[in-house]
């Protein structure tokens, strides 16, 4: 039989190894041994929550390892969490240096610096995610979503889409998503989703909406780290440390009407034509432009044509590019001779008046169509010729104009002798 004989520290040790600290402590106390080893230990088996902080981590004496518990730890419950970081915040709030002093603080002060920076990104992603989840907390989420830029969050929910997330994240993180990160968030919702739903966060791309949701902390002061600010890590540069930077100024409206052009195009492209319709009416209510209102126009145009059954499938994004004439040839690709009185009143009509074309701009368009059509189709460009010269089919009817359009058929036809519709172009002429 072997005795062996311990220290009264193994003995303490001993004692936090078993799970019991309270004789462990009465070792301490009893040889006066520093009892910070008890209590990181009663921590450590701890739920650690906000009780176990003011029962063991409140009482171990290295700050180090306490900042570092409230930096690392995920609590159990947003309560427990909310007190944890508190804590961290309050043990680092007395390292708060004088500005004379910035330059000759420690390694280990500056440390502790960016470990507050990280609770206060911590505390503020804790509070955006309960809002995100309207009360509710998950360790898991909040495990991930802490960490995660906010940038990849707000494009992670406009992808879903999730609006009442992406707000949130909108507003808690003013600074990160300001300027044109507003604008390439917001491309990333998809194209099929109504534009009210979205449209009012362009507001965030403005000055106006810098707002940071609390006070900006001394920590996040830009003359507090100099040229160390290339150093922080993405956890570290929280939305009061952007504020100072102002790295990402306001968009000019130019830029914001740019965006919504092409967002525009791309509803066309991906979604559908009554989406970019509504999108574009949408912007057209609060920034009226040139561009947007041209593409409206021409959207109209096509669902007025669809509408009445002169055309289908109209390729939206190509009819954008498309000359005049082509255009108004694509409001008519269902229409047959036998239809195109009828179809050209109520496109062409349509067409002319959302142009505002006079008699020389109709009848260049209408010479062009039939023009090129005669070659290939001589059935079809005298009934447009007919069509043209039926009273009240176009908003101005000139016998004039029907004689340059029939003039023109003519002399680009090759088959004069063997195509009676040329013929009835020669006979239609006034």
């Amino acid at each position: 039989l072997t005795m062996v004989q311990r220290t009264p520290e193994e003995m303490m040790h001993v004692h936090v190894l078993d799970g019991d600290h309270e004789a462990a402590l009465a070792v301490a106390a009893a040889h006066g041994i520093d009892p910070d080893a008890v209590y990181k230990g009663r921590w450590a088996a701890s739920a650690q929550g906000a009780a176990d902080v003011a029962e063991s981590l409140g009482k171990v004496k290295d700050r180090a390892f306490v900042v570092a518990q409230c930096c690392s730890t995920v609590a159990r419950t947003a309560d427990d969490q909310r007190a944890l970081l508190e804590y961290g915040l309050e043990c680092t709030a007395e390292y708060e240096p004088a500005a004379a002093a910035v330059d000759d603080a420690p390694p280990a002060h500056r440390l502790l610096w960016k470990q507050r920076l990280r609770m206060l990104q911590y505390h503020d992603k804790l509070g955006a995610l309960l809002a995100i989840g309207r009360g509710a907390y998950s360790a898991e989420a909040y495990a991930d979503f802490r960490d995660v830029p906010a940038m990849q969050a707000a494009v992670w929910f406009a992808r879903l889409p999730n609006f009442a997330a992406l707000k949130v994240v909108f507003e808690r993180c003013p600074f990160s998503l300001a300027g044109k990160p507003c604008l390439d968030v917001l491309a990333a919702v998809p194209e099929t989703a109504k534009a009210g739903e979205y449209l009012e966060l362009l507001r965030h791309a403005s000055p106006a909406a810098r707002d940071l949701p609390r006070p900006v902390d001394w920590a996040e002061s830009r003359a507090l780290w100099g040229e160390d600010l290339r150093d922080l890590a993405v956890t570290e540069i929280t939305e009061g440390l952007l504020r100072g930077l102002d790295l990402a100024p306001p968009l000019a409206e130019a830029d914001v009407g740019a965006w919504c052009l092409e967002r525009a195009r791309a509803i066309l492209q991906y979604g559908s034509l009554a989406g970019a319709l509504e999108f574009g009416a949408a912007v057209l209510a609060e920034r009226p432009g040139e561009g947007m209102d041209a593409l409206v126009q021409r959207c109209k145009e096509i669902r007025n044509a669809e509408d009445y059954g002169c055309a289908e499938a109209v390729p939206a994004l190509a009819y954008l590019e498309m000359a005049e004439p082509l255009q108004l040839e694509a409001l008519l690709n269902l229409t047959t001779p036998e239809d195109l009185a009828e179809h050209l009143q109520v496109a062409g009509t349509f067409f002319f008046n959302n142009r505002g074309a006079g008699p020389d701009h109709m009848v260049a368009t209408l010479r062009d169509i039939a023009a090129r059509r005669c070659k290939a189709d001589p059935e079809w460009a005298c009934a447009l010729l007919a069509a043209a010269s039926s009273e009240g089919a176009l908003p101005c009817y000139e016998p004039a104009a029907v004689a340059e359009i029939g003039v023109e058929c003519v002399r680009r036809s090759e088959r004069f002798a063997d195509a009676p519709p040329v013929e009835r172009l020669l006979a239609d002429l006034p």
